[in-house]
């Protein structure tokens, strides 16, 4: 590896630690443009919507029959909620459960299948706990019954779309 790709490597991983401390120090001062990278919290404070990478810890993970979806396809869509939506007139909150305000990220069912494919058996598990960058346009839907409010999702509809997936680091 020649050195100037290194450097560009370290200036990369520098620079997705100085967006973190960004979307905190942003949370804070309530400053409203977004970052490269956002997190779930800035889009229910903003509301934000449109083309965004957005960064989140997956908490709940969920299949979701869709009605007229591909029979050939094996694996159903699933929904992706963080774990925890900071939120400032509700304090923390399990965002599945805000009832008023909620953001998620669907995978459609021909990416799970491709991702089984790929050798993730149960694709669910796989997602729940870890750390995911995901990219793609955030949209604003009315929510009917049960749960009656506002959801901000994130279609998957491109492998290319899950940008990074890990587990989070062990703080010590």
């Amino acid at each position: 590896m020649r050195s100037d790709s290194r450097r560009r490597i370290v200036a990369k991983l520098l620079a997705e630690a100085e967006i973190s401390k960004e979307i905190d120090s942003r949370a804070e001062s309530g400053d409203e443009v977004p970052p490269s990278v956002i997190s779930p919290e800035f889009i229910l404070g903003t509301p934000f919507v449109g083309p965004a990478t957005v960064g989140f810890l997956a908490g709940d993970v969920r299949s979701l029959d869709l009605e007229g979806s591909d029979p050939s396809v094996s694996a159903p869509a699933l929904v992706i909620f963080p774990t925890r939506v900071q939120h400032e007139s509700e304090g923390p909150t399990f965002s599945k459960l805000a009832g008023v305000q909620q953001f998620c990220v669907i995978v459609s069912p021909e990416i799970a299948s491709r991702l089984q494919r790929l050798g993730i058996h149960d694709v669910a598990d796989h997602l729940r706990g870890k750390h995911l960058l995901v990219s793609g346009t955030v949209e604003r839907q009315l929510q009917e019954a049960p749960l009656y409010g506002v959801v901000y999702s994130i279609g998957v509809n491109s492998l290319d779309q899950l940008v990074r997936i890990r587990k989070p680091v062990e703080e010590e």
